[in-house]
Formats: C-alpha cells, structure tokens, sequence
C-alpha cells in the first residue's frame, strides 16, 4: 500500500492533482489547513482519501481534528498538530502516538518536514504542499507499507 501524504495545502490543488496524475498511489492523506482542498481531489480520483482538519479549518463542522486508521496492519494517527504544540518541539505528539499505540504519527502545522524514527514508533510531517517554510519548494510525502515495513521518502515539488 502505498499513500500519498499532504499537509497544509491552503487553496492549492493543481500541484497536488499534478502529482497524483504522475503517481502510483493507493490512497491520499490529507493532514489539514485546507481540508476544502480534499473536495477538489476527489473529483480526480477514486481513490480512498482520508482527512483530519487543521487550525484553520474551522468553518469545516464535518471533519474530525483526529483519527486513527489502519494500512497493511500499521497503526496510523493522523493529525494536524496544532493541539500537540508542534512548533515547539515534538514531545506532546510522540507521547500522544505512544499512548494510542500507533507505529506511524502524521501530522502537519508547522510547514517544515520532519521524519524521526524511534525503535518503535515514526513521526513525520511533510511539510508544506504550497507555503512551506526554510524552504521555497513545496513537499509532499510518500509513504509506503510493504512486507510489514514503513519506508517513507520527502518529496518535493
């Protein structure tokens, strides 16, 4: 299984169907701040797209801050970040992954990407799609569940 990871998007939903028309994917992660954006993706997929809302999601009533799914027998919890404090450092959303016993935290906020793996335990944020920050190149994540392994490679735009 192999997942295409967003984050953060903010309106901007060319690049992301330009990618997905030059992917091989099986599923969409959209990590919020623009979960509106996913509305769009679907039109150009159909594929199974799964979506948590951000800080500035808040008109968005439908969509949940948090959830938790499985892929190929992973753990996986998908979040924006903004409630873990994020811009700060990564204690609050590593202990909150290692409570809710995931493999895999996804998570978004901070427009900048971040990959740390523990023994058991990976976080990764890819960053930003169309703002990112310490960077003037959007990325996007691919992430990829095989053979009871997570491997994740940063893509950029």
């Amino acid at each position: 299984m192999k997942a295409l990871v967003f984050s953060d998007s903010h309106g901007k939903t060319d690049c992301i169907i330009e990618i997905m028309n030059k992917s091989v994917f099986d599923m969409i992660i959209h990590l919020g701040d623009n979960s509106e954006d996913v509305l769009i993706l679907e039109n150009h997929t159909n594929k199974p797209i799964y979506k948590v809302k951000g800080n500035c999601d808040y008109y968005d009533i439908n969509t949940l801050e948090e959830k938790i799914i499985t892929i190929a027998g992973k753990k996986v919890f998908l979040t924006h970040g903004h409630r873990y404090n994020v811009k700060n450092n990564y204690n609050q959303i590593y202990y909150r992954g290692k409570e809710l016993g995931v493999d895999l935290v996804l998570f978004g906020h901070t427009h900048v990407t971040f990959l740390e793996k523990d023994e058991d335990i990976i976080l990764f944020n890819p960053g930003s799609i169309s703002l990112p920050k310490m960077s003037n190149v959007g990325t996007y994540g691919y992430v990829d569940f095989q053979n009871n392994e997570i491997t994740i490679n940063v893509k950029k735009l």
